[in-house]
């Protein structure tokens, strides 16, 4: 089997040689000939490679050098140099006053309050030819008038001071007044004026009698009610009845009284 054909290689010398014969063909120029040298040997030794450095292992970690400071100062300089303030984020703070500021001092108002108690009403008078009546109810006492008036006689005055005297000797009870009148449902407002001023006069004498207006309540309902159990009764009419426990008030047990004390 033949073998293959080789290309013969090319020496350095013979490319040094073939670099020569090209120069000298072109001629001498301006510049200064190299020279040339085709022994290898007369070249010399090649100029030694600077070893590049190694890399430190993966593993291993870098120290940090050393300082120079010394670790820990000396009792000397550490009284001399004084504690550094804390920051508080203010560079002017405020000052804080030596004494709280005075309490702030409500002046009265321009209106002048009265601080008595109201005065009472007008005391209601007897009138000679006013028709009515009174008569006792549970737990009350019922005072009739006459048509479209809200006058008294001597007879309704008195029973009225009767009242009095009752919520008196019993302090922990009160009183309603419920005043009716007749009229008509297409004007409601007839009746139930006529049944306020019934129900103010009654409550006029009471406190005129000495009984605080907290323990009264008139109430002025103008018609009476159609249904219920006193449809039978007069329509022109105040119904007096007592609420609370009646008696006097009870006296305080010596435990109470020294669980009130100061």
């Amino acid at each position: 089997m033949p073998r293959p054909f080789r290309f013969p290689v090319r020496s350095r010398a013979f490319s040094a040689l073939a670099a020569l014969i090209a120069a000298s063909a072109v001629g001498p120029g301006p510049a200064a000939w190299a020279q040339v040298s085709s022994n290898l040997d007369a070249l010399g030794p090649a100029p030694a490679q600077k070893a590049a450095p190694k890399a430190a292992p993966s593993g291993s970690r870098t120290r940090p050098k050393p300082s120079s400071a010394p670790a820990h100062s000396s009792p000397r300089t550490a009284a001399a140099k004084p504690a550094a303030a804390p920051n508080t984020g203010l560079r002017n703070p405020p000052s804080v006053p030596d004494h709280p500021p005075p309490p702030v001092v409500i002046p009265p108002p321009g209106v002048l309050v009265p601080l008595h108690p109201p005065p009472p009403p007008p005391p209601v008078t007897a009138v000679k030819d006013a028709q009515g009546s009174v008569a006792p109810i549970d737990n009350g006492l019922r005072v009739t008038f006459g048509a479209d008036s809200a006058d008294m006689s001597q007879e309704m005055i008195d029973s009225l001071h009767a009242v009095a005297q009752h919520l008196r000797d019993n302090p922990l009870q009160r009183v309603s007044i419920l005043a009716y009148a007749h009229g008509t449902e297409d004007d409601l407002s007839v009746p139930r004026r006529i049944s306020l001023a019934r129900a103010l006069n009654a409550r006029a004498i009471l406190i005129n009698d000495g009984i605080a207006p907290t323990r009264i309540y008139p109430r002025p309902i103008g018609l009476p009610p159609k249904t219920g159990a006193d449809t039978g009764a007069p329509t022109d009419r105040i119904d007096l009845t007592y609420a609370g426990d009646p008696g006097p008030p009870p006296v305080p047990t010596a435990s109470a009284q020294k669980a009130t004390a100061p």
